[in-house]
């Protein structure tokens, strides 16, 4: 017998419910302004079409319950000198399935981000930041998959990674 060769084919195989509701709030007092998201969503399973790898009850993958961000920045007036602004962004992504049915080593785990920005502008032309991503240095999965050939394979994120940017507006 020859090799075994798999083919990824996608298929309608079950009926679904979902709903859902998120929110984006801000608040601006002074130089401090925060804002937030919040999402929820419930989606699962129904009914089950001709296959026995589709659990009723059960969400389809890469669907998480809840997500949210939290941002904050204060703008510190310096005179003459400019406006310094710190900020800080925080990122919740829910657990989620990496396949339809839910096979633990495809699962992708709930992880928290936190971003940093230290933005100095000296006027209206010109301005500096200094960022950092994934502050924790975090390892994570964005998703993972069967690769159908007898492995599995996954998008692992980005590590710490920062920068520094200088922008000046021409104004022509």
């Amino acid at each position: 017998p020859g090799p075994e060769i798999r083919t990824l084919i996608k298929l309608n195989v079950a009926a679904a419910v979902g709903k859902g509701a998120d929110a984006e709030p801000e608040y601006r007092f002074g130089g401090l302004s925060v804002n937030a998201s919040f999402g929820y969503l419930d989606e699962y399973y129904t009914r089950v079409k001709d296959t026995t790898a589709v659990v009723v009850g059960e969400a389809p993958p890469d669907i998480g319950k809840i997500r949210w961000s939290l941002g904050a920045q204060y703008a510190i007036n310096l005179g003459n000198y400019g406006v310094l602004t710190p900020r800080f962004d925080v990122t919740y992504t829910p657990f989620s399935c990496g396949d339809i049915s839910c096979t633990q080593a495809l699962a992708n785990q709930s992880y928290t981000i936190t971003n940093a920005l230290l933005t100095y502008e000296l006027d209206k032309n010109w301005s500096a930041s200094f960022a950092v991503t994934n502050l924790t240095d975090k390892l994570y999965y964005l998703s993972r998959f069967n690769t159908g050939l007898g492995f599995l394979d996954g998008q692992i994120a980005p590590p710490r990674m920062w920068n520094i940017s200088v922008r000046r507006n021409l104004n022509l």
